[in-house]
């Protein structure tokens, strides 16, 4: 069995993992051309193929996702968990709930006795049931990912590097067209066609994107550096494996490392200072887990180990001078930190449960400073703070469950076994999360229903069952027939063989008389 056809979980692959493979494929290139699936008309889309995986998933045998049980409860919750928040409550309930008395005046005011029927623990009761139809998303693509065959994963994979080098392409257009003043065409298909955001409607999520594809890239690329090709034979000394990597044509290598030059481009173009700053810190990961891995297993040795962790930290610090928009200056004007305090405040007055699910433009009216009062806030520019606030304690209690979920994976995959494609897949997968996980700090791309999407397609290829090498079934090596020295020195003699006459021995002539 070949790990093309070998599922992620074991079973081959077959016609429902072929309709998965093909919608996965559909969003993931329409998922960012939609702005990101912030619209209405965008977001029912993706919802509704999210619903398409989620039933073609549960049309396959249980044991292909093989999804644990701390998978389940995550999914679970993540599904249920606004139901708790739509279903009515009695006023008994409500009324001991802290931080809601300026909410229930406020509704009073405006709508009179006219809501008081049906009381939910939602304050907007509409935005959490939109919050709920969008976990349709990650659901379904995260059951969708976990049903495919090794092979069908990968293919997705060099997928969404196509949809991340067509937003770099057109991030590039955008960012010329704002040096120069020279209008093109290209940029215009893109909602800021004067910021580098390609067709998302912030850059940091253009940067979000990217810095989830970008360790995938630079994984692949540290695999092959320095592989020996099947068809090649194996190099026997140190120096002839160098020279034939350096001679290397047309080597996957050459093309995943322009591709991941390529995508750093695209994440200094956005002039994001977290999505710098998650770059530098994505090199420095992955050249620090890959040191020991570069090409096959022990292919540079020592030399190797510390020459990638050279070259990593040399490319990080390279960006560094890129950073000078990040200046103390820029960090006392950002309102993200005006935000941030505010939003602490509200979450803590509403514990423990929050004020529901998708609220957080409505109930943060109440909190909004005076100083940003020209604003409408949309978003905290921090999902951690966000979901604080709309859904209390339940909060924290899943992150940390999802990241003692996470360390376990680490575990498995960093087991000391020599990985094979797929496990190096999944390490850059890793190493995506944590990068968007950390600029989650200071903005909403978790809330972005594209970039959520991406996460959750990252997420199935990460905590999948770890890639190992495949079994070779070749033909056998034929024992060598010429006998050596050795072998006819421990050659039995035979008392025949050695009283014949000398001349009996010698070979003869045929042409002698």
């Amino acid at each position: 069995m070949t790990s093309d056809t070998r599922s992620l979980h074991g079973p081959t692959a077959g016609l429902g993992t072929n309709l998965i493979q093909a919608v996965l494929a559909i969003l993931i290139l329409v998922a960012p051309l939609l702005s990101g699936g912030i619209e209405p008309l965008p977001r029912l889309l993706l919802e509704w193929l999210g619903l398409i995986l989620i039933g073609l998933a549960l049309w396959q045998p249980p044991q292909r996702a093989g999804l644990s049980t701390v998978e389940g409860v995550l999914l679970g919750a993540l599904f249920l968990l606004p139901v708790l928040y739509l279903v009515p409550w009695p006023d008994w309930l409500l009324v001991h709930l802290s931080g809601r008395e300026r909410y229930r005046n406020a509704i009073a005011l405006v709508a009179g006795q006219g809501l008081e029927a049906g009381r939910t623990l939602s304050i907007h009761p509409f935005a959490t049931e939109t919050a709920w139809l969008t976990t349709l998303i990650p659901i379904g693509i995260y059951l969708g990912t976990r049903t495919l065959a090794e092979g069908q994963a990968r293919r997705l994979v060099y997928l969404l590097f196509a949809a991340a080098l067509l937003q770099v392409l057109i991030g590039l257009f955008q960012f010329a067209g704002e040096s120069t003043g020279v209008d093109y065409g290209i940029a215009g298909l893109a909602p800021l066609s004067h910021i580098a955001s390609g067709t998302f409607r912030n850059r940091d999520h253009l940067a979000g994107m990217l810095e989830m594809v970008f360790p995938l890239a630079l994984a692949l690329f540290l695999f092959h550096l320095g592989r020996t090709p099947r068809h090649d034979r194996p190099s026997r000394s140190r120096r002839q494996r160098l020279i034939g990597m350096l001679r290397a044509g047309g080597r996957p290598s050459q093309a995943l490392v322009l591709l991941a030059m390529l995508l750093l481009v695209g994440i200094v173009l956005t002039r994001s200072r977290s999505g710098i700053v998650l770059a530098m810190l994505g090199i420095v990961l992955t050249a620090s887990l890959f040191a020991r891995y570069v090409g096959s297993r022990e292919t540079f040795g020592m030399v190797g180990r510390l020459l990638t962790l050279a070259v990593g930290f040399a490319a990080a610090l390279g960006l560094a001078p890129v950073l000078d928009r990040f200046s103390t200056s820029a960090l006392v004007a950002d309102a993200r930190w005006s935000i941030a305090t505010t939003t602490f405040d509200g979450a803590g007055r509403l514990l423990p449960l929050g004020s529901g699910p998708g609220t957080y433009p409505d109930a943060y009216l109440i909190n909004q400073p005076i100083e940003l009062g020209q604003w409408f806030i949309p978003h905290a520019h921090n999902d951690y703070l966000e979901a604080l606030y709309e859904t209390g304690l339940w909060a924290p209690a899943l992150l940390v469950l999802f990241l003692g979920l996470g360390a376990r994976q680490w575990s498995r995959l960093m087991d000391g076994v020599e990985w094979s494609e797929f496990r190096c897949i999944q390490i850059g997968a890793g190493v995506g999360l944590t990068l968007l996980l950390g600029h989650s700090l200071t903005d909403y791309n978790l809330h972005t229903p594209a970039n959520l999407g991406y996460f959750a397609f990252l997420a199935g290829l990460f905590f999948a069952p770890p890639g190992r090498l495949p079994v070779t079934h070749g033909k056998q090596r034929r024992e060598r027939r010429t006998r050596t020295m050795q072998a006819m020195a421990s050659a039995p003699t035979t008392p025949r063989a050695l009283d014949a006459p000398v001349a009996d021995r010698r070979p003869r002539n045929p042409f002698d008389a």
